[in-house]
């Protein structure tokens, strides 16, 4: 049986990652020692070093190290839900045996609306435009950005869609790997319990002990971006994405 020490959920920022993590942690075998809050020194120093494409620093390593050890102690799985470990993947992979990571696939649209009511992602773009980190370069992986002019040029919606279809083109990449999964938005939001049964196997569901559900979804999640983004900008979003990648990863990853 598959022993698994650590999941780290990883993606993009407002694709559900915290409702996810919180209901991973409605498990009795799986702990992220923080009730269901990233370390937002962590999520920064992660998200720096993807944004320049250099690797995690040895201070994080660590902190993962001392964290894995001590849940392990306690014969519970440890979980992160630093997504923008998405770009770390290789190097977390090799660092931490018997590790599962998990993305969710949930359509960009919905995640662009999300990101208008989140000033943490307003505020990255503000740091672009003042070079912000230091050592970043054009073209950008993790935003999906040609060259900097794209900061003032592109509307907002346009360049959170950029962002989040950069972090979809590498879950493709990721879909060969046994130990990365990925769950369907919608389908947890509407039916968390078939969800997770479709994408983990009896005996994973075993190793992360009972479930009693005390992370319950909100439906209309589904829908709120119809009241934040126009029909205009939605048909730009689904525009620029059909002509980068093909929205059905899910399904992709199952057949």
């Amino acid at each position: 049986m598959q022993h698994y020490n650590a999941i780290f959920i990883i993606g993009t920022g407002r694709s559900g990652t915290h409702h996810l993590c919180k209901s991973l942690l409605d498990f009795s075998n799986i702990n992220d020692t923080r009730s269901g809050k990233e370390n937002s020194a962590v999520l920064h120093s992660i998200a720096c070093n993807a944004i320049i494409n250099q690797p995690l620093k040895k201070s994080i390593i660590n902190y993962y190290k001392q964290k894995i050890k001590f849940i392990n102690l306690h014969n519970q799985i440890f979980l992160d839900q630093s997504h923008s470990n998405l770009y770390h993947y290789s190097q977390l992979n090799a660092e931490f045996k018997n590790s599962l990571f998990l993305g969710i696939d949930r359509p960009t649209e919905q995640i662009v609306a999300s990101m208008f009511n989140h000033n943490g992602t307003s505020r990255w773009y503000d740091r672009l435009r003042n070079s912000y980190p230091m050592g970043i370069e054009y073209p950008n992986k993790f935003f999906g950005l040609t060259d900097k002019t794209e900061l003032n040029s592109l509307p907002k919606h346009l360049l959170f869609a950029k962002r989040v279809i950069a972090h979809k083109k590498i879950y493709k990449k990721l879909l060969s790997n046994s130990n990365f999964r990925l769950i369907n938005f919608e389908n947890f939001i509407s039916d968390k319990l078939e969800e997770l049964e479709k994408t983990f196997s009896n005996n994973e569901l075993s190793l992360f002990g009972s479930f009693v559900e005390t992370e319950f979804s909100n439906k209309s999640s589904l829908f709120k971006y119809k009241q934040v983004l126009s029909k205009e900008q939605i048909k730009d979003i689904k525009k620029l994405e059909e002509n980068e990648i093909s929205c059905s990863l899910v399904d992709e990853k199952r057949k």
